[in-house]
């Protein structure tokens, strides 16, 4: 193991035991040089991105929700590299996961927006590998319709 690497470990523990522990934490590889961990406030979440070269990003999203959130990791864009989402029930009946999917871009060594084709927000998310596609709900006179959002298209 290379004292980068060594480092770059070292460094992401130091990080983490920083983050409080009232929060949901996760962490997560994007690739084979990226750590990620992601922590889960009550309206808002901060993500720490810790490089091996020793780059360290963070950043916040604040949401408009005053539903819990919650955290899910997957490849959304199918580029081999791991992403996340966050999503809440709505705040109508409460039958409904309104999600925000966040895709890697090693480019930029940030996560970027996904947006769905139709409609204004991703809405009970299911992944169809077959299409490489994510397939969301959106209402089109109040009816719900499947919408199919190919997200590797919208890529820095």
């Amino acid at each position: 193991m290379s004292w980068k690497w060594m480092a770059f470990c070292i460094l992401s523990m130091v990080l983490l035991v920083e983050l409080t522990a009232a929060s949901e934490i996760t962490c997560f590889s994007p690739n084979s040089s990226t750590e990620v961990c992601i922590r889960v406030n009550d309206e808002d979440v901060s993500y720490e991105i810790f490089e091996m070269s020793g780059a360290v990003a963070s950043k916040k999203i604040v949401f408009q929700s005053e539903e819990k959130l919650h955290i899910e990791v997957s490849d959304y864009n199918f580029d081999g590299q791991l992403d996340f989402s966050v999503w809440h029930i709505d705040e109508g009946m409460g039958v409904y996961k309104i999600y925000r999917i966040f895709l890697y871009s090693p480019k930029i060594m940030d996560f970027v927006d996904g947006f769905p084709a139709c409609g204004d927000e991703f809405i009970n998310v299911e992944i169809d590998k077959r299409r490489k596609a994510i397939v969301g709900t959106y209402f089109r006179e109040n009816i719900p319709v499947s919408c199919f959002t190919q997200l590797r298209k919208f890529m820095p």
